[in-house]
């Protein structure tokens, strides 16, 4: 079960085809419960800003062995731009991020490096602050509730 998760979150989040209206990239909210994309929302400067300061606030490497939780959802966001990012943990430049957020742990950052190489991260930032910008709010049962 928790293979099938993994494999079939990969394959969306490496294979989902960018949407692409009126030259603006969109934010992809992927429910790993409904094994879907459940939302897709257009990208704003002040999102970028979040993805960028979520990349500077890397504090350390993911340590679960199966990053991929069985309940949550995951967050993709294309940058506009590529971010070259370098510090401890981390030397690449990155175009996209994808934030998890686990059912009962804090959320923490998928990156796939320069050759696709996959490496989560745990960061400082206020996720709050996207979550408004996304206009969806994650309830006690984490289930999404949209605006």
């Amino acid at each position: 079960m928790i293979k099938r998760a993994v494999v079939t979150l990969v394959i969306v989040l490496l294979s989902s085809t960018n949407i692409y209206a009126q030259g603006y990239r969109h934010i992809e909210i992927f429910s790993i419960n409904q094994d879907k994309v459940v939302k897709v929302v257009q990208s704003t400067s002040e999102i970028q800003k979040l993805a960028v300061n979520y990349l500077e606030g890397i504090e350390g490497v993911y340590g679960k062995f199966d990053p991929v939780p069985s309940n949550g959802y995951a967050i993709k966001i294309p940058l506009e731009s590529p971010v070259k990012i370098q510090g401890r943990w981390l030397n690449a430049f990155v175009d996209e991020v994808i934030i998890i957020f686990p059912e009962q742990e804090d959320p923490f950052l998928m990156i796939f490096e320069n050759e696709n190489r996959l490496v989560c991260f745990t960061f400082k930032g206020n996720t709050d602050a996207l979550l408004n910008s996304l206009d969806f709010e994650l309830n006690t049962t984490f289930e999404l509730i949209s605006n």
